[in-house]
């Protein structure tokens, strides 16, 4: 079975397209889509599919496949990229930009896609995945390589109406048992059936605002798209800092359908947002792609005051096939081990459940959940051999079922509960994943020796963690996991790999993974002597019993216990034990500072918690009286190769990366350079939707760094200038931060300089650990921080007693900067005016910035001060640079904005933030026009 086979008509009204059209026309001014934060109506969507699918058009023929490929970020091109190809009578084939390279192309070839449609953010990506050694003429579609499509390409057409044919609409790939992904490809019929099924269950309406929670690599973002057009609503897309913070961004945008796998909403609940006054907006509320505890489901539901339901499906049954509904408030409720039932069929489905002999399991019997009815696939892209085994005939049962592998029972009611798999796929983190893929991608790095992938916790039905055993070998276990990371998505990538001299076998001779799972789970052997060992032993305990994956020697190891291997949701329950087993107060602040503590650090830190020692004397955080020790230069600046500070690793791929970035950059260049204040507060896909509608296009570079000195910023921007002249690319404004407090007489703390260094050859990216997000580079979001997948970042709304005393000093030291009381350094304003020189000589358009402060009155108070020493500064950096400087008092943000004194949170700050400095930008560029 490939794409290029359809099947004749069937006269079925293929309403994923033609619903949208319909609202685009009847409805052009409603809201359809918020991305980015900005907001689109039907009718500029549709305008921009036009362009799309004369794109499409143009750049494909009869002869390859009916078949288009996307990269899909969350940009508004994503979506569009959607509706274009189903506009084009083509099935959307989505690529995930978390995955690497050479899985995403295989996914392209395999689809036989005739196009591949790239965002500005994706357009290197893409170029990579298309010229490379592979033939790709091989494809499904047998009609030579795909073409790249990007936006100017767009060629509008005239809206006309797209055939009704059954063909394909989309095609989405799972792990595959054998190391190469199975390409699961739904007709529209499919796709029909279950959106009937949908609405005949859940009363959507068009004042809805959907959340769009999922990937759009993931099948249950169909759903969140389609109901929600069909519906006439509106398509809420969170950032990745919006997830996060899901209850924020629930509130904010007044989200009143929500979908989520079950984890999301246990991330609120730890947070302690699950409550009326987050939630009450909220009409709507279905899980899907994980177990759902009980107890979660019932304080969701009185959370919102309404309904909550449970979905199943896989997903070649077409996104879920069967629902339970949560009973009201006090009635009784079915659960079995403390989760919901996955329930009954949808309408138009069947479910069957059989033993191993083939028959009928009785009530309350275990077998393996089979479906049927008309969202069933037709089976594998070009994979007979697994489609047979999956896609069944069962005349005796009444017809063609799919064997979904999971072992199930149902009660007397018919309400179906998920036990475990029958075989070895799993979902994790809301994905299904064969370990069988992740062993078979081992076994070719360590020498073909047998692996086993044991998912954590043990007979769990929401694993969190994947640990990863190989027989005999005896090899470099890190540069293994390391290379995985290139090849694997994050969640299919162990936590750890343990050798075994010999792996357990069963009555049969077969390896016993039980038995290895049993094995390898074991507690270490209590600590040895050292740091307070009863202390201590107890924190290893704590992170062993969230993550049984992670080993005492990676715990003790790791800089913290994010890189040792726990995630958000893992640390935020790290720390809630903390607080009960030794009675300590934590707050959030701290909680940020913890999660990039080793262990080394932490004992010490609750030893004083518990004796209520004040944490007065240890100062702010990076400006400790000695920057000896710890992550910084710790040896000296002989061994900088060697003890560069992982943060670093930012100002280094940004070197690697940026020469390619520009190389792609469809519009002129809108570059943000500075420390800290800077790389949290500019989101590059914001200034870019901000700037085009004040009709000045940008391609947005954050070039902010939260670890480089003064120098290093300086350094930096000259790599800049050298890279944009060879480029011969144009530019269009530079707004540089004034960073006071690094040219202030303060500590200078352990601010470091890499660039001159590795363009030295001084050492290579490979050689710095890449332990968080927040602190790559990353092309495809232009260098915006994402938050650590599982790094919680507090947003504070300010200093309070309780907080500890480094951060209050650290606020008191911001305020008196700004008041003009800090004595600031001649040498250090011209090593960053010789950065802002830098800019000047390749851009005309060159502004300061100084970080706007949550606090009112400052420039009042500052003007009062006789011996005010900021303004006379401003004015001289001014004057010597030949530039303006915007006074921070020209962007006015909300106290909500902050996360402290003087940096923006992410739940809604940064998006302000950006904003504005995209109007100051194109206000400046006018000015000088």
């Amino acid at each position: 079975m490939t794409i290029a086979q359809t099947v004749p008509s069937q006269n079925q009204t293929w309403r994923a397209w033609h619903d949208f059209a319909a609202m685009a026309k009847a409805h052009p001014g409603r809201p359809a889509l918020r991305v980015d934060g900005v907001r689109y109506s039907y009718g500029q969507l549709a305008e921009m599919v036009s362009g799309f699918a004369g794109a499409i058009r143009a750049a494909t023929s009869a002869e390859q496949a009916p078949v288009t490929g996307f990269f899909a970020d969350r940009s508004v091109q994503s979506y569009v990229a959607v509706l274009a190809a189903l506009r084009c009578g083509h099935a959307y084939v989505p690529l995930n930009p978390k995955f690497p390279d050479s899985r995403n192309r295989l996914i392209l070839e395999r689809s036989g896609a005739s196009c591949l449609i790239a965002s500005p953010r994706a357009q290197g990506r893409g170029k990579a995945i298309l010229t490379t050694e592979t033939d790709m003429t091989t494809q499904a579609g047998g009609g030579g390589a795909p073409a790249l499509i990007t936006v100017a390409d767009m060629v509008p057409e005239p809206l006309e109406p797209a055939p009704h044919d059954n063909g394909y609409a989309y095609v989405l790939f799972t792990s595959g048992s054998t190391g190469t992904p199975k390409g699961v490809a739904i007709r529209h019929s499919n796709l029909e059936a279950y959106l009937e099924a949908t609405f005949a269950a859940v009363p959507y309406s068009a004042e809805d605002r959907f959340s769009q929670n999922f990937d759009l690599t993931f099948d249950l973002s169909v759903h969140d798209m389609f109901c929600c057009w069909r519906a006439g609503g509106e398509l809420v897309v969170p950032s990745v800092a919006d997830l996060d913070d899901p209850a924020a961004y629930v509130k904010r945008e007044g989200v009143t359908a929500w979908f989520s796998v079950p984890s999301l909403a246990q991330k609120i609940a730890l947070r302690g947002n699950l409550d009326r006054e987050t939630l009450a907006g909220l009409r709507i509320s279905l899980f899907c792609g994980e177990a759902l505890p009980m107890e979660l489901a019932q304080n969701w539901q009185a959370a919102t005051g309404q309904g909550v339901e449970n979905w199943y499906g896989p997903t070649e049954a077409t996104i879920a096939c069967t629902r339970y509904v949560l009973p009201a408030a006090g009635a009784p409720v079915s659960e079995r081990f403390g989760l919901a039932p996955i329930g009954q069929a949808l309408p138009g489905m069947k479910t069957l459940i059989l033993r191993e002999d083939g028959s009928a399991a009785p009530v309350g019997d275990t077998g393996e959940l089979l479906v049927s009815g008309p969202q069933l696939a037709d089976g594998y892209l070009a994979d007979p051999e697994k489609t047979a085994a999956a896609f069944v005939d069962l005349p005796e049962f009444g017809g063609r079922y799919y064997r979904t592998g999971d072992r199930v029972l149902a009660d007397e009611t018919g309400a179906i509960f998920f036990v475990d798999r029958i075989d070895n796929q799993i979902k994790i983190r809301g994905y299904r994943v064969e370990l069988g893929e992740i062993e078979a991608e081992i076994r070719n790095r360590v020498d073909g020796c047998s692996v086993v992938v044991t998912p954590l916790p043990l007979k769990s039905a929401t694993p969190t963690a994947l640990l990863a055993s190989v027989e005999g070998w005896t090899g470099d276990t890190r540069a293994v996991l390391e290379d995985l990371k290139r090849a694997l998505p994050d969640y299919m990538v162990p936590t750890d790999l343990r050798s075994l001299g010999q792996f357990p076998k069963n009555a049969s001779g077969k390896i016993d993974r039980g038995a290895i799972g049993a094995l390898v789970t074991t507690n270490p052997a209590a600590a040895a002597s050292g740091q307070p060992k009863r202390v201590r032993k107890q924190v290893i305990e704590l992170v062993q019993a969230i993550n049984p994956a992670i080993s005492r020697e990676r715990i003790l190891e790791a800089p913290d216990l994010m890189e040792a291997g726990l995630d958000s949701l893992a640390f935020t329950e790290f720390t809630l034990a903390l607080e009960k087993t030794f009675g300590i107060a934590l707050n959030q602040m701290l909680v940020a500072r913890m999660s990039e503590m080793s262990i080394q650090n932490l004992v010490p830190l609750i030893k004083r918690r518990m004796e209520n020692t004040p944490m007065a004397k240890r100062g702010p955080k990076g400006k400790a009286g000695n920057s000896k020790g710890g992550k910084g230069r710790g040896k000296g600046a002989q061994d900088l190769k060697k003890t560069v500070h992982y943060r670093a690793r930012r100002a280094v791929e940004c070197v690697d990366k940026f020469p390619d970035f520009v190389a792609a950059a469809p519009h002129p260049l809108a570059l943000f350079i500075g420390s800290s204040g800077m790389m949290s507060g500019a989101v590059a896909p914001v200034i870019e939707a901000r700037a085009a509608e004040l009709g000045m296009p940008v391609t947005a570079a954050n070039l902010g760094t939260g670890k480089l000195s003064n120098a290093g910023t300086t350094e930096l921007a000259e790599f800049v200038r050298d890279t944009l002249r060879a480029a011969g690319k144009p530019l269009a404004f530079v707004i540089y931060e004034v960073e006071l407090m690094q040219m202030s007489s303060l500590p200078s703390g352990r601010e470091i300089e890499v660039v001159k260094d590795y363009l030295d050859g001084g050492y290579e990216v490979g050689d710095l650990p890449s332990l968080d997000p927040n602190n790559i580079w990353d092309p495809a979001t232009g260098g915006t921080i994402g938050l650590k997948e599982g790094k919680t970042l507090s947003d504070p709304e300010g200093v309070s007693a309780s907080e500890p005393d480094w951060m209050k000093k650290r606020a008191t030291e911001v305020m008196e900067t700004y008041l003009g009381k800090t004595e600031m350094v001649p040498a250090e304003a011209d090593i960053f005016l010789r950065g802002v020189a830098a800019m000047k000589e390749i851009c005309d358009t060159v502004i300061g910035f100084v970080h706007p402060l949550n606090a009112e009155g400052i420039a009042e108070a500052r003007a009062a001060n006789p011996n005010n020493r900021f303004d006379p500064f401003i004015r001289d950096l001014e004057t010597r640079g030949g530039f303006d400087i915007l006074p921070h008092t020209d962007f006015v943000l909300a106290a909500e904005d902050y996360r402290d004194k003087n940096h923006v949170n992410k739940a809604r700050g940064a998006a302000s933030l950006s904003r504005l400095l995209a109007e100051a930008g194109v206000k400046a560029l006018n000015i000088k026009g």
